[in-house]
C-alpha cells in the first residue's frame, strides 16, 4: 500500500498504524450522553478493538523495511 501511495517508510508506518486503530470509545460515551442505545454502540467498539489487536502486528510488520540478508551459495555438487 505504501508504494501505491508513494509514501516513505516512516509515512507508511504512520498510515498503517492509524488504519488499524480501533473505533473510539468516545463514541459510546457520546451515544449514551445523547440518549442513544449504549450497548448497541459498545458492540462495534469492542469488536474493532479486538480486531485492532490482531491486525496491528501484521500491519506494522508489512510496513517495516525488509533487511538485506546475504544470499547463501546453496548446495554444490561435485563430480569425482
Amino acid at each position: 500500500m505504501c508504494g501505491w501511495l508513494h509514501l516513505s517508510g516512516s509515512q507508511g508506518t504512520v498510515v498503517m498504524a492509524f488504519s488499524v486503530r480501533p473505533t473510539s470509545s468516545g463514541a459510546h460515551a457520546l451515544a449514551t450522553r445523547m440518549s442513544y442505545d449504549g450497548p448497541q454502540v459498545a458492540a462495534p467498539v469492542t469488536l474493532s478493538t479486538l480486531l485492532g489487536m490482531l491486525r496491528l502486528p501484521f500491519a506494522l510488520n508489512s510496513s517495516l523495511p525488509k533487511p538485506n540478508l546475504p544470499q547463501s551459495p546453496g548446495p554444490t555438487l561435485s563430480r569425482n
